[in-house]
Formats: structure tokens, sequence, C-alpha cells
């Protein structure tokens, strides 16, 4: 392993040297740094109680694209390493922040994540090999903590055809937002102990006009589940200064082959409607899952932001219904760039259960973002999040806040 580090480290290095060689065109470095600070406060026992406070860096070097004939080939890569500050009271506990020392089972001070994709284009096709950061509704990034959980795979996008995007790849394995090596697929649950040889992807998003969208995506987990997406997003502008944007996303999840994880009989419905008024915006969302089981989610608790109401609580389980109301205000509108606050409250009942009869569970978010947009500080960001989740009937109240304080340098 740490002969790919240092290899890793190399080519990066190399990269940077060579950003304005002929043969590499547009090349992009920026630096990040992020100061990540979470609390989380239970009301009850055993859960305990625990804080996160860590530091981090991350190199990244986009090149340009060198031209081979009709073919251009290209090399990106990234170190990104992370210093926890402080050590909490229990050090057991894992968080999902930083890796947990497979012997002892202490959170460990620091954390170090690499990586390498090799690109290659023609026309407006491009492939990418390595290093994967895909946002689709069947496999997503997760960037709520220091570092985040990325992908290693094969991932071809195309937008060679007018209002349509084509998406296909297979992934291989995951590097966890708590992790620094690759790790082959299975699910969060992993009921069985198996893991799966790769997530097949494939996906088409259309432009029906300016005001409709639509997509349907499949993620196939081998020997484990096949998974069907399909979404809409309509858009009516009533006026310059209102309009209402609608999305309904539909899941259909199902166990395949070998169901190396057992039964999986998942359909998730889900709908959004958001209101823009001026600098207000109302929401109103409603997600029902349907089938015998909970919605399935990857290994390393990869998120599923395409699901409505996905939040701290994630509201997937089997046979759940959640509502939620939401409100953000943009204060550009009162003279304050960059200052955006947002509020929801989602509330979930009828949730399967294999020993308590009625639980339901809640979640209160507030959120407050500020970007310094212009001047000396130009790419400094800030952001406060409010957790309260409350599992009625499973008798677990939680309260918790994370700080974030964001930098970035473009050279």
């Amino acid at each position: 392993m740490m002969k790919i580090k240092l290899l890793t480290l190399g080519c990066l290095v190399a990269m940077s040297h060579g950003a304005y060689a002929d043969v590499v065109q547009d090349a992009k470095v920026q630096l990040d740094f992020r100061n990540f600070y979470m609390h989380r406060n239970p009301d009850t026992k055993p859960v305990p109680e625990f804080e996160h406070w860590s530091q981090s860096a991350n190199l990244s070097i986009q090149s340009g694209y060198a031209d081979l004939g009709p073919l251009s080939v290209g090399l990106d890569g990234s170190v990104r390493h992370a210093e926890r500050l402080i050590k909490n009271d229990d050090e057991l506990v894992r968080d999902g922040s930083m890796p947990n020392d497979p012997g002892t089972g202490r959170q460990q001070q620091d954390q170090t994540q690499l990586g390498l994709t090799l690109k290659a284009k023609i026309a407006d096709t491009e492939i990418r090999y390595g290093q994967l950061m895909p946002t689709l509704p069947v496999v997503h990034i997760d960037h709520s903590r220091n570092l985040p959980t990325t992908f290693k795979g094969l991932m071809l996008e195309s937008k060679d055809i007018q209002n349509t995007k084509i998406t296909a790849g297979r992934i291989t394995r995951i590097m966890a937002r708590d992790k620094e090596d690759f790790e082959k697929l299975t699910l969060d649950v992993n009921k069985t102990g198996a893991v799966s040889d790769g997530l097949n992807v494939f996906g088409v998003d259309y432009r029906v006009n300016p005001n409709l969208d639509v997509s349907y995506f499949y993620g196939g987990l081998e020997d484990i589940y096949h998974q069907h997406y399909v979404g809409l997003k309509h858009k009516h502008q009533f006026s310059e200064q209102s309009k209402l944007v609608t999305d309904v996303r539909v899941y259909d999840t199902q166990d395949a082959s070998k169901s190396l994880q057992g039964e999986i009989d998942n359909q998730a419905y889900n709908f959004m409607t958001m209101l823009h008024y001026g600098p207000h915006k109302f929401g109103l969302g409603y997600q029902h899952m349907s089938g015998e089981t909970a919605f399935p989610l990857l290994s390393g608790w990869t998120p599923a932001p395409f699901l409505t109401q996905w939040g701290s609580i994630s509201f997937y389980k089997a046979k759940e219904r959640s509502l939620q109301l939401r409100y953000d205000y943009d204060f550009s509108a009162m003279g304050i760039e960059g200052l955006n606050f947002m509020t929801r409250y989602i509330t979930a009942d009828h949730i399967k259960h294999p020993t308590i009869a009625d639980v339901k569970e809640n979640e209160w978010n507030v959120v407050l973002n500020y970007g310094i947009k212009e001047g000396l500080f130009k790419g400094l960001g800030f952001q406060y999040m409010f957790i309260k989740t409350d599992f009625e009937g499973a008798g677990v109240k939680l309260d918790e806040h994370r700080f974030y304080t964001n930098y970035s340098i473009k050279f």
C-alpha cells in the first residue's frame, strides 16, 4: 500500500510541474481546507455522547487533455489528509468520521486518502477509470464528514445526443468516508458477510423541454439486488418572482441472482415540491416505502440523497411513510450576499419493526450557510447545522451540532 501511495504522490507532483507543458492544456490545481466539528448529545442511554473535531487538506489536480488523433486523454489526482484535533471521552465510538483501529477499536489520529483517475474523451463522450465521484440516483458520494466517500471503477458519460445525457459504468470498490483503502461493495447492513464483485450502472437523463426533465437509472449490485429508478422534474414559472419546482421519483429494488444478502423487496415513492417566491422557498414532501424490506444502502453508510426525505435519520425503513415541511431564505434580498438559511421538519410513522409495535420518528434541521464570493477572502465559507432527532417507540432522542469551515484556493 505504501508503494501505491508513493507512486500516486509522485504522479501528482509530476503533473503539477508539467501542468503547462504542450501536451497538457488547461490544467487546474485546487487546495481545499476544511475544519469540521460535530457534537452528538443523546437524551437517552446507552447511546454514547461524543465530539469530533478535525482539520483536513485536499490537493486536487485536474489535467487538461492531450490530443491523440480523435482521442484526447488526461489524468486527475488527489491527496486528502485529515488530522483529529481532540479525543473523545469514549475512544471506541464509531462516528463515521475517522477510521477505527481494527485491533483496538479506537479511533485513529489521522486519515489519508489518495486517488488517480485516467480520463479519455471523444467529442462530448468522456470515459473515466480509477477513482470516481458519482452523484447519481443509484450511487452517490458522501461529503458530510471531513473526507469524502469515493468509488473505484469505470464510468462513461456522453452528451453527444442533443438534450440527452447517457451514463454507463461499473464500480468495483468503495472507499468510505472513514476508510483509507478501497473495499468490495456490499450492503451497509451486511447480514451474511457476503460481498459483491461490482455495481453495474446505466442511466439516461433527457430534457423534454426547458421546464421538464425525465430520467431513468439502473443499478445492479451483482448477486445482491437489481434497482430501477425513474425521475421527473417539472418547473412552472408563474412570474419573474415566483415558480414551482416539483420532483417525482420512484425506486424499485429486488434481490438478484444468488441473493447473497437475502430477500430485498422495496419500492420507494418520493414527491417534493418547492414554491420559489423571491428570496423565499416553501417546500412540501412525501415519501412512502412499500414492500417487505427497507431501502438498501451501500456499505460505508453511502447516502441516498435522491430520496426526498434523506436526512440524519434517513427515513428508509420498511413500510415507512414520511412527510416533510421545509422553508429556505436567501439573505441577498437584504443585501447580505452569500448567506442562506434552511429549516425543515420530517415526521414518519407506519414503520415495520421486528419487536416494537408502534415506531415513529421525526427530525428537525436548521442549516445556516455563508460563503464569501468576492474580495480578499473569496473562497471562504461557513456552515452551521443543527439536527434534532426523535425515535419514538424506540426511546432514542439525539441533538447534534455541526460546524464546517471551508476554504478553497485555486491556482
